[in-house]
């Protein structure tokens, strides 16, 4: 159900480039990379086919399927809030948040949120299994994003 209901759209560099304020995060050199691309949508404040933000969807063998999400705050009346007490981990020296969540059938969810120069990322791996495993391999990805 999760999967039909994901966008099947896939643009290219050239024309995320045209609609986004900066370009889309390089991610050929994360596990992501290799992943499958399922689709992609914009997100955040959308102004005809522009916007601030774009989620791409991966299907990550062992892992699920992964969605990562770009959001540049560097946009007129953009702000970024956060607490510090809700920082729990480091991505290259960057505070960040990891949310894992577990329910009886044996599916989880990890979520990894941070920040950058222009832009807030967040990571969401969404699948049967190890709800670390999956914290890791969303550490690995915000580890080797490239902007």
């Amino acid at each position: 159900a999760l999967i039909r209901a994901l966008p099947k759209v896939w643009r290219s560099d050239a024309v995320l480039r045209q609609r986004l304020p900066n370009p889309p995060s390089d991610l050929q050199r994360t596990p992501l990379g290799a992943a499958e691309t399922i689709g992609m949508e914009p997100t955040g404040t959308i102004e005809g086919l522009k916007s601030s933000g774009l989620s791409r969807f991966y299907r990550v063998n062992d892992i699920g399927i992964v969605e990562f999400n770009e959001k540049n705050f560097r946009v007129p009346g953009g702000v970024i809030e956060a607490f510090v007490e809700a920082q729990n981990t480091d991505i290259n020296g960057t505070p960040g948040q990891i949310e894992m969540e577990v329910d009886g059938q044996g599916r989880s969810r990890a979520t990894l949120v941070w920040a950058g120069k222009d832009k807030v990322y967040t990571l969401t791996a969404t699948g049967d299994g190890d709800v670390e495993r999956k914290a890791i391999v969303l550490q690995q990805i915000a580890a080797a994003v490239r902007d």
